[in-house]
């Protein structure tokens, strides 16, 4: 059910901005704004998610939720430049910061505990994208973007029963290649929308975990996920313009 309001939502939002950019495009033509995917044009773009959620007096299946609050922060900047018409390489940065805490009590114990959770994902990537214009204003276009590079995540749990705290610290580092297509919208003289999935993706990392300052576990792994994964579907915004190079 989820996954079919996505999909509406999405084909909502490119009927109107069809509508909206055919409008508004009708009759301009200027060479440093239409003609978005030309070689020595740069772009720049931002992604972002904000949320806050608070529970009280919650009866889960396994535990009880006295109080409880989550907050998130998330963000990626990218930009590019075209070193042929249609094909541009640049950088990526995506942060993500979450973070949870609350008093529970789980049904199997009965113990009240005051639990704090915090985590921090932090990514750098070089970025390849090629595109496929749809029509000649370009008005839309389909890309597909590969990402290879690195990121670091930490996780920071402390939970205190009965008086006693205990502190458990998890880490990991990443190499990651990433294949993400989308489609392109042109929305008016070089502002544009994108929106994207993630169809594979190849990692290895490392990972350690620390409970009160001592390491329990370290450990290594590998995966290949060619699979796709519709809930990472990523709106952004996107500004394309030219520069000194851009061809005449």
């Amino acid at each position: 059910m989820r996954l079919n309001r996505t999909v509406k939502l999405m084909a909502c939002m490119l009927l109107i901005l069809r509508g909206s950019s055919q409008a508004q495009l009708t009759g301009i033509k200027n060479p440093h704004t239409d003609n978005l995917l030309e070689k020595g044009n740069a772009y720049t773009g931002l992604t972002f998610s904000i949320g806050k959620n608070d529970v009280v007096d919650e009866d889960g299946l396994f535990v009880f939720v006295n109080e409880q609050q989550k907050s998130k922060f998330a963000f990626s900047v990218d930009g590019g430049y075209f070193i042929a018409k249609n094909f541009a390489v640049g950088a990526l940065v995506e942060y993500s910061n979450n973070k949870i805490s609350g008093v529970f009590t789980p049904a199997s114990s009965g113990l009240t505990s005051i639990a704090k959770e915090q985590k921090t994902d932090l990514g750098f990537y070089g970025v390849a994208k090629a595109f496929i214009p749809l029509d000649e204003q370009q008005r839309f276009a389909l890309f597909n973007q590969v990402l290879l590079g690195g990121t670091y995540k930490s996780k920071l749990l402390e939970s205190t029963t009965e008086s006693v705290l205990t502190r458990t610290f998890v880490e990991n580092k990443s190499l990651e290649l990433r294949f993400s297509p989308g489609i392109q919208v042109h929305v008016i003289r070089g502002f544009c929308m994108e929106a994207g999935t993630e169809i594979a993706g190849i990692r290895k990392s490392w990972n350690q975990t620390t409970v009160n300052g001592e390491a329990t576990t370290k450990g290594s792994s590998f995966t290949a996920d060619l699979t796709i994964n519709l809930l990472r579907l990523r709106l952004g915004f996107y500004y394309y313009f030219p520069t000194k190079f851009t061809k005449k």
